[in-house]
This record gives structure tokens, sequence and C-alpha cells, in this order.
């Protein structure tokens, strides 16, 4: 494999990041980019990054304000700019590589883009590790985690990709999420608005689905979304920060 050495300062390449909705892990990580880039004097990278439903927030919206206090404050990072765009079939064919932040996005994209587009250029997908878990319904602590992981992966992403070498699914973030956002005796201010709405009986339920559980299985998400008043949505997201290493 080519050295970092060896890379072209002046090699062009364009690098896409996408996540949901485009308005928190995937503009960190566009942003997180840029920087990267310029700290190693690439010179003609364009990095830039889409969403792929507008659940969370309508097209054109700006980045979470927890996502971009988080960014300015840790990395001085100014991202006021941004508003959110939905992925076309064109962002898929002139990128050169697709980061995705978890490896549920890579199935996402395929509804998102015509058929025709989708077969010639998913060869370019590639996620940045582990997945980086949604931050959307928690305070900005959880916001500090994520920029944290997503500042580990996207540097060391950017850099395999540039020299050729293959996706790294297993990429460790060297950051592991505290689990104080299920534990039903830990009512801190931090907890999502949905979360601490719920009886304490559910979140007893929840906390006793998963704790002690080495890994996420169908099994739990079923339990939790038939035995609490959260939808599978909601349930999906608690097991992806549960398990998240």
């Amino acid at each position: 494999m080519a050295s970092e050495s060896a890379i072209p300062k002046d090699i062009s390449k364009t690098i896409l990041f996408v996540c949901t909705s485009n308005v928190c892990r995937s503009p960190m990580a566009e942003y997180i980019g840029k920087v990267h880039a310029l700290e190693k004097g690439y010179t003609n990278l364009r990095i830039y990054s889409r969403g792929l439903i507008d659940d969370y927030s309508h097209w054109g919206s700006s980045v979470n304000t927890n996502a971009t206090d988080v960014c300015n404050e840790l990395y001085e990072m100014n991202m006021s700019e941004h508003k959110s765009t939905l992925l076309l079939d064109e962002d898929l064919k002139q990128c050169d590589v697709i980061y995705v932040v978890t490896s549920t996005h890579k199935k996402w994209i395929k509804p998102c883009v015509s058929n025709e587009c989708y077969r010639a250029n998913q060869h370019k997908l590639r996620t940045i590790g582990k997945d980086i878990p949604d931050p959307w319904f928690y305070g900005k602590s959880a916001y500090v985690d994520c920029a944290h992981m997503i500042k580990t992966a996207v540097g060391a992403s950017i850099d395999d990709f540039l020299e050729g070498k293959s996706e790294n699914k297993e990429r460790n973030t060297q950051y592991k999420l505290s689990r104080w956002i299920l534990d039903p005796s830990k009512q801190a201010s931090r907890c999502p608005n949905w979360y601490a709405n719920l009886s304490n009986t559910e979140k007893a339920v929840i906390y006793d689905i998963i704790d002690d559980a080495t890994e996420r299985s169908s099994e739990m998400e079923d339990l939790i979304v038939e035995k609490c008043s959260v939808n599978r949505l909601k349930a999906n997201l608690l097991l992806d920060w549960w398990f998240h290493q």
C-alpha cells in the first residue's frame, strides 16, 4: 500500500458523508473532514454531506444547535453556512467514495436513488468504522460523545481511502459511551424528553430487557415496543446507544 507521504498533496477526489437527515452526524463529519484535509495539506479534495429523509427537520435546515455548539467549542468549527440537502443520483455519480455513519445507512441509500444509479455506484459505499449512534433525541453530552467518535474515525477513513486501503468496518473510536441514559435510577436533565416522560415502570422494563446483555437482538427491540410506549425507531436508537463500543 502507498504510504501517507506518497499521496500527492494535490490529489483530486470527491468525498461524501451521509447520515439520516444531514443535520447532525454527516455535517459534523464533513467539517471535521475538511479540517483534516487542511491539516494534511490536501489542496484538491471536495468534501461535503447529504441526508436521506427529512423526518427530523425539513430540507434546507441548519445544523442542529447542539452539534454546532459542540464542534465550535471542541474544534473551533463554524458550521453556520450548512443547509441540509437530500441525496440525489448525481451525488453518487460524482463521488469517489461515500461514507455512511452506520451500516444501516447503506441499506437506506438504495431506495433514495434510482436502481440504475445504485447498482453502478454501490461499490463506493463505506462505513467510517463502527456505527456512530444518532444523538438527535439526546442532550449536548451525546453530541460531545459523537464529535469525539467522528473526529477519530473520519481522519483515519480519509487517509485509508487516499492510500488505497479497503474499508475498515471495525475501526475503534477509542470512546465508550456512558450507559446512564437508560438507568432508571439516574434522572439526569440530559435524558431525552421522550424518555423522561416514560413511567418508572416502563424505564425499569427497558433496563431489565437490556441490562447485562452482551449483544443486541431483534427480540429486545420487539419487547421494548411491545411493553413500553416507545415506537420502533426510538427502540432501535436506544439499542444503538446501549451496545455501541
